[in-house]
């Protein structure tokens, strides 16, 4: 999918604003939270169940200090345990463990999927916070 209709989708989705995600309970400081727009691929690495872990290079919609927003072509299940590689500024990969929170489908086979980390970030060594927009 070329670059522009990836930032259609993240416009669309940043102009209708905060929804209440399916099988997420409302937690208002999670909303509340400044998140970062990061177009960039990351590798995402999921455990379900007893089955092996799964690999899979995403694009990313935003970043915050508790979580990472990406987008997968298909339902991923809330509760996965999973790992998400990214580079941080100096273009060294970091490893970032945490929980899908919510997957919700945004467009033909394309969902939205919210992953909460297990411990916060310092979102200035993936974000410089003078030049990056915010949703």
């Amino acid at each position: 999918m070329p670059s522009s209709a990836w930032d259609q989708i993240v416009e669309t989705l940043n102009t209708q604003g905060p929804k209440q995600l399916m099988s997420s309970p409302p937690n208002r400081r999670i909303h509340e939270r400044k998140r970062y727009t990061k177009i960039v691929r990351c590798v995402v690495r999921l455990k379900q169940d007893e089955s092996p872990p799964t690999t899979f290079m995403v694009r990313t919609r935003n970043i915050s200090v508790g979580g990472i927003g990406f987008f997968f072509n298909t339902y991923l299940h809330p509760g996965t345990r999973c790992h998400v590689a990214v580079l941080d500024r100096h273009d060294q990969g970091q490893i970032l463990a945490g929980t899908l929170r919510w997957c919700r489908h945004v467009t033909k086979t394309i969902h939205e999927c919210g992953v909460q980390f297990e411990e916060n970030i310092e979102v200035e060594r993936f974000v410089d916070l003078a030049t990056a927009e915010s949703d």
